[in-house]
């Protein structure tokens, strides 16, 4: 059994890799290092893709690595996403379609107790999709016809370990490493195709370290709601209720992670090529007119900041809002800047459990809805570039037993996010991109590496 698990891990990584690297088909992926990917796991997305504030003993969540010393049993946790996609101008639309594998990690416990647990996992870490065009006409009247294109990737192997250093305060870390190589195209095509034409080249190929670090708090006496129930031993008369009332605390956390800014090496790779189509478009590479071959230089990856809290009556609902920044003026890559700004989102979710312990499944169902709003690095002709995103999930518990079964497959789920959204506008001759993507993750849980004990 233990072969096929690390079997099905190995298979996991080599599908990240290779499709970790689709995911884009927006033409604002040519700027930095294209599409950055929202790093939360398919739980978190359906809440908005908050994160930084939870601490879920029973969920993986990349988003604040002191959360990994929560963990109580070994987590498996998986996802793919696909989406369509409506790209607008003022005057014209087209509709794509994308699918990718998503991620996956392994968490676990290293001390019970809830002391210190760690993590590694590969997701991608950011996604370069685009194919445009345009008409001109040259001198001579002729059409001429622009072709601009990008694909790849970076991707991000992480190992990431959780502390707890005092009764209600962790802290933990990621070391990750980002790898991938992104492209950009251009090629020009006259209505005279007696001529070859000319296609140009530039890869970009990134590899080298990146860290970050993360803290959370709780407190369990901040805030209380006082309830009420019917006194089943003296329920009184139906004029005259008898009930017991207790008090519930309601749990506070405060969440914070910072991405340190980095330094990646990476190399330039320039090829020239000449070429020509069939009447069906297809290219046919002629000859190499020029390439230069592996010009190192650098990639600067701006720190990044996120804070949020949440409020939580435990096993049953969960509200919680988080801020985060990150200075894209800071960005180079060779020294290029692409004139981008400082980037901001706000995002909030809320997740709702009717009876964790319910021998009825429908009711061990959670519920999840979020809200997204992002500012993004982009400015274009004076306008800035925004995202909006409304998200709906459920988790759906594996097991429809699970008050019977084992504790630790019980908690086993297949989470289904919904995205709803939008991003740019057709202001100044821009690109409205509207989006439903549909994200499915299946979170496993073991009893792995823990010491058994039998009476």
């Amino acid at each position: 059994m233990n072969k096929i698990r690390i079997g099905g891990l190995l298979l996991c990584m080599q599908i990240s890799v290779a499709m970790g690297q689709v995911g884009s088909i927006s033409p604002y992926s040519q700027y930095g290092l294209g599409d950055l990917q929202h790093h939360g796991f398919v739980s978190q997305l359906g809440m908005g893709g908050c994160g930084v504030a939870l601490n879920d003993t029973l969920q993986i969540n990349i988003a604040n690595p002191a959360s990994y010393a929560s963990l109580k049993v070994t987590l498996f946790d998986a996802g793919l996403n696909a989406s369509v996609n409506r790209l607008s101008t003022s005057n014209k639309f087209t509709n794509k379609t994308d699918a990718a594998f998503s991620y996956f990690a392994l968490g676990f416990p290293v001390v019970r107790g809830g002391k210190l647990g760690g993590c590694f996992g590969l997701i991608p870490y950011s996604t370069r999709g685009y194919s445009v065009n345009y008409n001109t006409l040259n001198t001579q009247g002729d059409k001429v016809t622009h072709y601009f294109e990008g694909s790849g990737g970076v991707n991000r192997f992480f190992v990431g370990l959780g502390s707890k250093v005092w009764r209600n305060f962790s802290v933990g870390g990621h070391a990750s490493y980002l790898f991938g190589t992104l492209s950009k195209t251009r090629r020009t095509e006259y209505a005279d195709n007696t001529f070859l034409y000319a296609r140009n080249t530039l890869n970009t190929s990134i590899t080298d370290f990146m860290f970050d670090a993360g803290a959370y708090y709780k407190t369990d006496s901040l805030f209380s709601v006082r309830t009420k129930k019917r006194d089943t031993k003296n329920p009184g008369t139906d004029s005259l209720p008898n009930y017991i009332y207790k008090k519930k605390y309601i749990r506070f956390s405060l969440g914070a992670a910072s991405t340190f800014q980095t330094n990646l090496k990476d190399k330039n790779d320039f090829i020239t090529e000449t070429y020509y189509t069939d009447p069906l478009g297809t290219i046919y590479i002629v000859d190499t007119a020029e390439y230069i071959p592996t010009v190192k230089g650098k990639t600067t990856l701006p720190a990044s900041y996120r804070v949020g809290f949440s409020l939580q009556n435990v096993n049953h609902w969960i509200y919680t809002a988080e801020y985060q920044l990150q200075d894209w003026s800071k960005f180079t890559s060779f020294g290029i800047n692409d004139n981008l700004q400082s980037s901001f989102g706000v995002s909030t979710g809320f997740e709702f459990i009717p009876k964790f312990n319910s021998p009825k499944y429908g009711k061990r169902i959670a519920y999840r809805f979020g809200f997204r709003y992002n500012q993004s690095m982009l400015n274009l002709r004076s306008t800035p570039i925004t995202d909006l995103t409304l998200s709906f999930g459920v988790g759906l518990p594996i097991r429809k037993d699970a008050v019977t079964a084992p504790y630790a497959t019980s908690f086993s789920r297949i989470n289904l996010s919904l995205e709803v959204g939008k991003r740019g506008t057709t202001t100044n001759n821009l690109l409205l991109e509207e989006y439903i993507r549909l994200h499915v993750g299946v979170c496993l849980s073991e009893l792995w590496f823990i010491q058994r004990k039998f009476d």
